[in-house]
């Protein structure tokens, strides 16, 4: 059913002046929305990120959805599809926690 759902919407985009963007998953639940820095030591638990570099914390989901936006938002203002998780032509701008 969810897919469905997704298929009528994905077609809708167009008509509503959206548009999909697709990102690599690789290492976004790993890496640091703060200073950049992958680890799988990042996230030990399910449910916590922290960074073993900076020791920024927070949940786990906010930080991967942190990084998925900005991934998006760099794919978006480069015009360019992301291969290892960021732009090759421009850094995403930081995500305001």
């Amino acid at each position: 059913m969810h897919m469905v759902f997704f298929s009528i919407e994905l077609n809708k985009l167009p008509w509503r002046g959206g548009k999909v963007v697709t990102i690599s998953p690789q290492y976004i639940s790993q890496t640091c929305p703060q200073c950049d820095h992958v680890s799988s030591g990042n996230r030990k638990t399910q449910q916590v990120f922290r960074c073993i570099v900076c020791g920024y914390t927070e949940n786990a989901d906010l930080v991967a959805a942190m990084n998925i936006l900005a991934a998006g938002h760099a794919v978006s203002a480069c015009g360019e599809m992301v291969q290892s998780d960021r732009s090759i032509k421009q850094k995403p701008a930081r995500v305001a926690a």
